[in-house]
This record gives structure tokens, sequence and C-alpha cells, in this order.
């Protein structure tokens, strides 16, 4: 019987692992690019267990087993490598095991994924995934260790108290894969939402790629920090990330024709994508891209930043269909964009929840954020000003002397606020707009109508946003 479901899968991947260099029929088949008798054996078994309603774990966890084998290469899952805990031995030999299942025959690395090394044997191994392919073979190794420790759940074996707890607590868990989208110069805020991720989720994934498409400015594209030695120990140091997805720009934006369906012909301008690297240099600035809903188009966040939101459309369709998670993790200070995610899943009847958290704040009250490792130490900590300055509004508006007030005067008197900070050096729009459909709020009063104060200032150059629920 598995402890948990890392053991299961580091049991499969044993078995894979094991078996990579087998010379077998089973491997003929494989290389061939023909089905496996075990796949046309098991996965007819899972199928007829399906259509009759009878449950069939093993034969269904050996076929999603050698289904991914066959779409990922003999090699692909063994790349995600845990720590050799039952081998024992010194650091250094099991790091060399590592090394040696990391590598294919002959002694050539493995591209793509890596282990983010912590203290050997104590299960603190995490998955980097490089391209594609591997953060699907990854996810298709999780899915499968899954399906096994449900076999294990029913496999009519008297389990210790200890056992029946973890598995009551595993039957509350509602979703399998949860996921964390990042660009990376990952903060407290960012770790938060990854333990929200791991308190509903059994496997986590968080995503490390700064995504030229939402950028208007080189420049800001080019002086967004890059820190991702540091986040992979962040994130191997929390304990809850099973895989880092870390693509190039090139694999998430290969050069395609405009396709016309669910697309239209936008040049994404982008000095992060090479476009010798991208191959086809006559169409190099040419992607097929997710349109956000025009009413976004409307919006004060967007009004500075075209095709920004496109931008971040785009790139999570791509995310979403790469990790296949069954919920994804924003924070509230984005709110726009968590708006636009929502209608992406809604549309195109995406199967994965979308889960908003509560904004991430430094001691200061300054909403975390990457952008904030630019600001100096004096500016970072007299920012926090612009959190006071809006709890100090909303407790006006929704008391007795400011009851009734129309969103416009609420606005004005957190732009006047805002403008009296030291610190910052304009204030580029406030707006009142309603929490559920969006609209910008004028006369309305801003409590009846459930309102969001949005706001966007510059502080010593770097664009600041930050939202509150009144």
């Amino acid at each position: 019987p598995f402890a948990d479901e890392r053991g299961a899968t580091a049991a499969v991947l044993d078995v894979l692992r094991r078996t990579a260099s087998n010379t077998s029929s089973m491997l003929a088949a494989l290389q061939g690019n023909r089905p496996t008798e075990n796949a046309c054996i098991s996965g007819r078994v899972a199928e007829e267990g399906r259509m009759s309603g009878v449950p069939v774990p093993v034969n269904e966890a050996l076929h999603a087993l050698v289904s991914s084998k066959e779409q990922l290469g003999m090699h692909a899952c063994a790349r995600w490598v845990e720590p050799d805990v039952a081998a024992g031995g010194s650091d250094d030999a099991v790091r060399r095991r590592r090394q040696r299942l990391c590598t294919r025959e002959g002694g050539a690395p493995l591209e793509g994924v890596g282990v983010a090394e912590g203290n050997v044997g104590t299960g603190e191994a995490m998955a980097v995934a490089r391209t594609v392919e591997e953060m699907r073979a990854v996810g298709h190794a999780l899915r499968a260790a899954k399906q096994f420790a449900g076999w294990r759940g029913a496999s009519g074996r008297e389990a210790d108290e200890e056992t029946r707890a973890a598995e009551h607590r595993d039957a509350s868990i509602p979703y399998t894969i949860g996921f964390v989208p990042t660009m990376g110069a990952l903060h407290a805020g960012h770790l938060s939402l990854v333990e929200h991720a791991a308190r509903e989720c059994e496997t986590v994934v968080v995503s490390v790629f700064v995504n030229p498409t939402q950028f208007n400015e080189a420049g800001d594209l080019a002086a967004y920090p890059r820190t991702f030695d540091r986040d992979v120990d962040a994130l191997r140091a929390s304990d809850r990330v099973h895989c880092v997805f870390a693509p190039p720009p090139a694999e998430i934006y290969p050069v395609v024709c405009d396709t016309g369906l669910l697309s239209h012909r936008a040049k994404l301008r982008s000095p992060a994508i090479d476009p010798k690297a991208a191959g086809d240099t006559s169409h190099a600035e040419l992607f097929s891209c997710v349109r956000a809903a025009p009413m976004f188009d409307a919006r004060r966040e967007a009004a500075g930043r075209p095709g920004h939101f496109d931008g971040v459309a785009t790139v999570c369709a791509k995310l979403f269909n790469v990790v296949q998670p069954d919920a994804v993790y924003l924070g509230q200070k984005d709110l726009i964009q968590t708006q636009v995610i929502r209608a992406l899943a809604r549309q195109l009847l995406l199967p994965v929840s979308v889960r908003v958290c509560p904004t991430f704040r430094e001691p200061s009250g300054l909403a975390m954020s990457s952008r904030n490792a630019r600001l100096s130490v004096t500016a970072r900590q007299q920012a926090g000003a612009i959190f006071t300055c809006m709890r100090e509004v909303k407790e006006y508006a929704t008391s007795g002397a400011g009851a009734g007030m129309a969103a416009s005067d609420v606005c004005a008197r957190l732009r006047a606020a805002l403008e009296a900070i030291p610190v910052v050096q304009a204030v580029e729009y406030v707006v009142a707009e309603d929490s559920v459909t969006g609209v910008e709020l004028v006369s309305e009063p801003v409590v009846a109508h459930g309102a969001v104060l949005s706001l966007a200032v510059v502080v010593e150059g770097v664009r600041l946003i930050d939202n509150i629920t009144l």
C-alpha cells in the first residue's frame, strides 16, 4: 500500500524508469508507434468498465500510464524524478542515481525537466518542466498516481486509523490539479495563492513565464525582474508544489498563420521572441491570439494598454491547455485580469474553476507585486499610504456621513487623497465599477451597487494598481 499520492507516483515512475530500456514487445510497439498489447487489453477493459458502470481502477491506471508513454516517448515520464528515499546512502550517491535517471542511453542529458534539489531523502523534490511536452508528461503521471491511489482505497485491505483519516481528508479535496500562473519574481502574495491551492487540491502546479504579449513597452518588459533560481528555491521550500512549468517564449508562441477560429490577425510584437529562433521570419510577429471580450476594452485599465488583455487571455488559454488544471488561483489585486479569465473559461467552455483570493499586502499596506522590487526602500514604505487612503474613503462612503454618495464624488475624494501622498508622481485613474458586471458607475450610489474602487498610480516611474470592495 502507498502512504500517499506522492508515494504512489514515485512507485509508478520507478517502474517506468526501470523498464525504459527494456527490449520487449511493448517497447518495440512504442518505438514503432503501435498500440501495445497492455494498452489494448487494459484500454478495452477500462472502456467496457465505463460503459457498464463497473469500476476497474487498476486497468484504468495502467491504460493511462501506457497512453502517456505512447504520446510522449519512452523517456518522457521518467524525467520527473522523486528522491530515492528507499535506496538510502549518502547525499552524493542519491544525486548520482538521480543524474543517471535523468540521462539518455549513452549519457546525453534529457532536455526540459530537471529536479529542484532539496534536502535529499526528505521528499522535497519538485519537477521543473521546460517544455510543453514535459509538462504534459508530468500531468499524465500525476493523474495516473491518483488512479493508483483510488485502487489502493478500493482494495479492501484493512486500514489503520491514520490511513482512514488520510483517506477521509483526501475525499474532502474537491480538485485534482490546482494551477497558479505567475510571471516569476515571486513574493509572499504568490505563495499565499500556492497555499490556497494546496488546501483545495491534491497537486499544485506553478508556471513561471514572463508573457511578452501583455507588455506594451519593450522597456517595461526588459525591466521586469527575473529571479528564476530564487523562485524555484521559494517554491521548493513551501513544500506545496509538485511541478514548476517554465517554458521559453518560443515554446508558447510558435509562429503560426491565422486560423480564423477563436483568433484574429494580430501582430504581437515582442523583443523577447527572437524571429530567427522562431523559424519563418516572414511571419515572425504573427501569432494566433484569443481576443478578450470587447467590454474589457472600455475599462480604464485597458485604456493605456491596448492589446494587454488579449495577451492575458491568449497566454492563459495556452497554459490551461497544457496544464489542464481543475482550478486556477488568482489574486484580487489584478481585478480585471480575474474577470477576463473568468470570461475566457466561460466562453470557451473550459473545465476549470477560477478561484480569486484576497490581495496579499506588505506590512505597510502596499499591495504585493513583483514591480515593488523596483521601488526604493523609502518609496516602498511610503506607498503604503495608498491603501490607507482607500480604507479611509471606504469608511467614509459606507458610514452615515457619506451614505448615498455618488460614485463620481467618492472617486474625486480618493483621487485628492492620493495626489496628496508625496511619493505618488501621478494618479492615472480612480474608478468605481459594479463588482458583478464591471460597468463603470458615475452618478449611482456606490454602496447600493456593491462597487469596487480601482486605481492606478505612478511611484518612482513604476505603475502600481490596487482595488478595494465597498
